[in-house]
């Protein structure tokens, strides 16, 4: 009977092993970087602060308006209602046991 004796073979990382833990840190790195460090770009066109009447007229209102002063006011009263409420709603038995 023969003993075989062979070398432990060594770990041979490739290439593509060591470029793909790169380009993951890469990903990783540049996901940090969006996330905590990059500033946001405040687009005006989206949100127009100058000359804007009605965010002036909101502003007015103020927080310490009070409900009757709100529905009172001419413009709230101007505007009109595109929805019919129904009246005779169909709700479900009055017992839903029986």
């Amino acid at each position: 009977m023969a003993i075989v004796v062979q070398e432990e073979k060594q770990s041979s990382i490739g290439i593509l092993y060591i470029l793909g833990w790169i380009i993951f840190g890469i990903i990783i790195l540049v996901g940090i970087y969006y996330v905590f460090f990059k500033r946001p770009e405040i687009y005006e066109a989206a949100v127009p602060l100058k000359n804007n009447e009605n965010i002036n007229q909101v502003v007015k209102i103020g927080s310490g308006a009070s409900f009757d002063s709100i529905v009172e006011n001419p413009v709230f009263k101007s505007l009109k209602n595109y929805i019919d409420i129904p009246q005779n709603i169909s709700t479900g038995k009055e017992n839903p046991f029986n």
